[in-house]
């Protein structure tokens, strides 16, 4: 328990957010056993997050994620960019877990909404300020497989997202958007493949946890997004 406090801590110290226009949430991984079970829980990481989960049947899930970012960045040349955004999304899914096994498997899918909005300072004679919104909307594929104790629980995840913006608003120069490669984003739909893991420890109903993955891209147009993510929390299940 003392080395999983230590992790999350760590995780804590060393998570960075860029003012991206992508974050990636934490991967909602309630590992639900039957009809009736129940889960939420509160994260923070690259952002701060919300979730809750509840089994229709013995095998059917569903979720709902909220995700909240506020950050702040000193770029190279000595500008200043401050960002926020909002992801809201619901998901539906199979789970498969038996009473007398500890081991789960899990299939999501689902859809959200999002939205960035970024300041870019330029510091010079005027301190221009720089502005940059756009809407988002995201889709998701999430396999999962896990053992879930009374005190530890392990998950290995997976998730296919699928995100296309719209409504882009900007004042960027041509400069400023190569620069925090931003161009013609709305252009084309955006791939992603992120496995994470997850680890939690604690009390039958009450859990905390780590979680680490990975934001990998597979479209080859430059984007600025977060290529990894580490989030500590707490998990309670009713």
């Amino acid at each position: 328990m003392r080395s999983f406090i230590f992790l999350s801590m760590a995780a804590i110290i060393f998570c960075i957010s860029s003012c991206s226009v992508y974050t990636p949430n934490v991967l909602n991984t309630p590992m639900l056993r039957e009809k009736g079970d129940a889960s939420i829980s509160a994260h923070l990481g690259n952002g701060a997050n919300l979730q809750a989960s509840y089994a229709l049947s013995n095998n059917i899930g569903l979720m709902t994620n909220f995700m909240a970012v506020n950050s702040e960045v000193d770029v190279d040349n000595g500008d200043n960019r401050k960002g926020k955004g909002s992801l809201y999304e619901i998901g539906l899914g199979y789970f498969s877990a038996r009473p007398e096994k500890s081991g789960i498997f899990e299939l999501y899918g689902g859809v959200g909404l999002g939205k960035v909005d970024i300041d870019k300072t330029i510091f010079n004679a005027n301190n221009q300020v720089r502005t940059f919104e756009a809407n988002a909307t995201r889709f998701f594929i999430q396999p999962s497989i896990g053992s879930a104790g009374k005190i530890f629980e392990i998950a290995l995840s997976s998730r296919f997202a699928f995100l296309k913006y719209s409504n882009v608003k900007t004042t960027y120069t041509i400069d400023d958007l190569e620069a925090d490669n931003f161009v013609d984003i709305d252009d084309r739909s955006w791939m992603f493949i992120e496995p994470a893991l997850t680890l939690r420890a604690g009390f039958p109903r009450f859990k905390a946890q780590l979680q680490i993955g990975r934001s990998i891209k597979l479209n080859n147009e430059e984007l600025g997004y977060d290529p990894g993510f580490v989030n500590v929390g707490l998990v309670g299940r009713f």
